[in-house]
């Protein structure tokens, strides 16, 4: 008998074996030989216990008594997703065939590894313990094979997964500086309206708003957002006030139009109705219009900071609004000490930093009265 048909099923446990080579053999087209017609369930049966033995034999010579790929790789996209469907997408797979590849996984173990709550999988303690080793494994997989691929006498390159605001308008006029400090380094910036993704895109650090929830991630905070209207010095009126302002041609994105209802109930207890001012498509456009005369926006002194000090934009009504969550920068746990990635992370959070005292040095010039506004008790 042809034995490698059977041979992916060997690193399951006996039962499964047992089960699938039982089906594979009762489901044979090929005409019976003469001695099966007497007794055709004894003959199977003889040859399914040939295969069994066999397939005892090899695996004991096996090196390594593992699942197949497939089957860890399904397991540990629905771990850490907590979502047989997310884990799908992901492997661009049908949900039916992850929850088979993890019922084989479990039944090869002989016990629970997730279980379906309410709000996704979770994972049970037997779970957790595997998951933990298997990601590390994937990872030394991950770093390896990014180290072949490179080549071992290649620079290091670090692709970035970032908003487009902080890669336009903070990031960019400093890659020089980075490059002057590390010039063996590449660099590859991925801007989006979103943050970068370890899962679906190639990148080695990302900018997340919000600390990520996940134990395979390090972070380290980058800032937490301050807002305050900016415009042209052209338009400085050095009377303005938030009631003067709700007349002026104000510049917003649609994430900013609830940042804009919380500055203004901060600075005098009402909303804002935006329906008369520009639209634009990101915030890094409404920067553009109000530099160039076009109306107020909504800064972030993060951003725009060194353009405040510099004096190419104003404030024209100096209410801080501390707004939403911080800003992590992050990368996977395992590569944290990475020569590259520690010379990065170091240099930008380096920068970040300065930047921090340079926001904290201007909003402590500012009129005392002002200065209360920075935490509102209802900031949206």
């Amino acid at each position: 008998m042809d034995f490698e048909p059977y041979r992916e099923h060997f690193t399951c446990g006996e039962a499964a074996i047992r089960n699938k080579i039982a089906r594979k053999l009762l489901n044979k087209s090929k005409p019976a030989p003469p001695t099966a017609i007497a007794c055709p369930s004894l003959l199977r049966l003889c040859c399914f216990e040939s295969v069994l033995s066999r397939s005892r034999t090899l695996v004991s010579k096996m090196p390594f008594h593992l699942p197949s790929l497939n089957v860890l790789r399904a397991f540990e996209a629905t771990a850490r997703n907590g979502s047989v469907s997310k884990a799908a997408r992901e492997l661009n797979v049908s949900a039916g065939a992850i929850s088979r590849h993890i019922a084989l996984l479990e039944s090869d173990f002989g016990c629970q590894l997730l279980r379906r709550e309410a709000r996704g999988m979770k994972l049970t303690e037997h779970g957790n313990a595997y998951f933990k080793i298997i990601s590390q494994a994937f990872e030394s997989i991950d770093r390896g094979s990014r180290h072949l691929r490179s080549g071992t006498h290649s620079p290091p390159r670090l692709s970035m997964g970032l908003y487009s605001a902080i890669a336009t308008e903070w990031l960019a006029p400093r890659i020089r500086q980075f490059h002057a400090a590390y010039p063996s380094i590449g660099l590859h910036l991925s801007a989006k309206m979103q943050s970068g993704n370890f899962d679906t895109d190639e990148v080695d650090i990302v900018v997340t708003s919000g600390m990520p929830n996940r134990s395979d991630l390090h972070s380290d905070l980058l800032f937490q957002p301050k807002y305050i209207p900016v415009c042209s010095p052209q338009l400085t009126d050095h009377g303005a006030t938030s009631r003067t302002l709700r007349n002026q041609n104000l510049l917003y994105s649609t994430r900013e139009v609830a940042i804009w209802n919380a500055w203004f109930r901060s600075a005098d207890g009402e909303p804002i109705d935006l329906t008369g001012g520009w639209k634009l498509d990101s915030l890094s456009l409404t920067y553009q219009a109000a530099r160039s005369g076009a109306g107020v926006a909504l800064g972030e002194l993060f951003y725009n900071i060194d353009e405040i000090v510099a004096g190419r934009l104003v404030a024209p009504v100096p209410v801080v609004l501390e707004h939403g969550p911080p800003f992590f920068l992050s990368c996977r746990q395992s590569r944290k000490d990475e020569p590259g990635i520690v010379s990065f992370r170091r240099w930008l959070l380096d920068q970040a930093q300065q930047t921090g005292r340079a926001i904290e040095g201007w909003i402590a010039k500012l009129p005392r009265a002002r200065q209360k506004a920075t935490h509102p008790p209802n900031a949206g």
